[in-house]
């Protein structure tokens, strides 16, 4: 449902994101959210979408 401008539950879940706040105080941002939220997805276009923000905002 990327192109909707969401996302699966699975990656977007609040344990996620306390997932990657831990990780950020150890490694660098992109690595932290690949980790935590990319790497989580199974369809190749919203881990391309996910890919492609942290790019722009990162």
């Amino acid at each position: 449902m990327s192109k909707q401008g969401q996302i699966s539950e699975e990656a977007a879940s609040i344990r996620a994101l306390l997932d990657l706040c831990d990780l950020i105080t150890v490694m660098p941002v992109e690595r932290a959210i690949k980790r935590t939220i990319i790497d989580k997805l199974e369809d190749e276009r919203e881990q391309q979408a996910i890919y492609n923000a942290v790019e722009l905002n990162f």
